[in-house]
């Protein structure tokens, strides 16, 4: 009997677990966003900047939603490649990173870059896109 609880309570952290739609990605630099293929797949914006360091992302494959975060070595820096266009709306994120400060999308200074919503605080950019 005890064994069949430690296996159904083995089972159900398992599915628990294997059901999440988030996925989550970690990456160095640009050059390892670039081998990964996450450019083709979508998930990082292809005018991420190449000086962009410590990336991090996350996607619901259901709905298609991205958290995206990642540091530059110039707080001064400008997204280029891109039009942006500043914005007193953003929605709040579907899915959030744990490095998003709380209620980034009520933050000064968004923007609108290519369907993601842009806040820039120093050298770290905090994007999100709730839908495809």
């Amino acid at each position: 009997m005890i064994k069949m609880s430690k296996l159904s309570l083995v089972m159900v952290i398992y599915l628990l677990t294997a059901c999440s739609d988030n996925l989550s990605k970690q990456y160095d630099n640009w050059e390892t966003v670039s081998a990964s293929g996450s450019f083709e797949r979508g998930w990082i914006p292809s005018w991420l900047p190449r000086e962009a360091k410590n990336i991090q992302e996350r996607h619901n494959i259901d709905t298609n939603a991205i958290a995206l975060s990642f540091e530059v070595p110039n707080p001064n820096f400008q997204l280029s490649g891109v039009t942006c266009k500043k914005t007193l709306e953003a929605p709040k994120p579907y899915v959030r990173l744990t490095t998003f400060p709380p209620k980034v999308h009520k933050m000064d200074a968004l923007k609108v870059c290519d369907k993601f919503y842009v806040y820039q605080s120093g050298q770290a950019f905090y994007l999100w896109k709730n839908e495809s």
